[in-house]
Order: C-alpha cells, then sequence, then structure tokens
C-alpha cells in the first residue's frame, strides 16, 4: 500500500458529503435496534437507512447506536455470562 500513489484534485463539495443511502428501515426494527424478524442480530450506524452530514454528525450517530445494541445484546444475555 505505501507504494500506492493516489493524486487528489481538490475536495468535493460539502453538499456531496453525505453519508450513504438505503440500508435497514427503521420500521424493521424494534427499540433495542434488533431487527424484528431476526431475533439476535442488531444493527447498527450506517447498517440503517438514513441520511446524515457527514463528519460529528455521523460518528456520534454511529457510536450512539453502537452502545445501545451493545446494550441490548448484554440485556439478551443470562445474568451468569454477565461481567
Amino acid at each position: 500500500m505505501k507504494g500506492c500513489v493516489l493524486k487528489l484534485a481538490g475536495p468535493r463539495p460539502l453538499a456531496e458529503a453525505i453519508s450513504s443511502a438505503g440500508g435497514v428501515r427503521w420500521s424493521e426494527l424494534d427499540s433495542a435496534l434488533m431487527v424484528r424478524r431476526l431475533p439476535g442480530i442488531f444493527v447498527t450506524g450506517e447498517m440503517i437507512d438514513w441520511d446524515a452530514p457527514t463528519g460529528g454528525y455521523l460518528m456520534q450517530g454511529c457510536f450512539a447506536t453502537g452502545t445501545r445494541i451493545a446494550r441490548s445484546a448484554l440485556e439478551r444475555l443470562p445474568a451468569s455470562m454477565r461481567t
């Protein structure tokens, strides 16, 4: 990779800097961000269908949904497995 040269002409306009569109619809998820039709399968970040400005907003959305599914997954574990 160090030998791969990538020449940049300049930044793209801010209006084009959005997260990728598409993904699992919010209506397909429960409050724990688990896919209703696939119990035990959680989705986070850009796996979810949303559009947001990139940068801090997108990263915060990914962090927040990641934290939510981590807590949700822990809640599903038997108490003896939680540490």
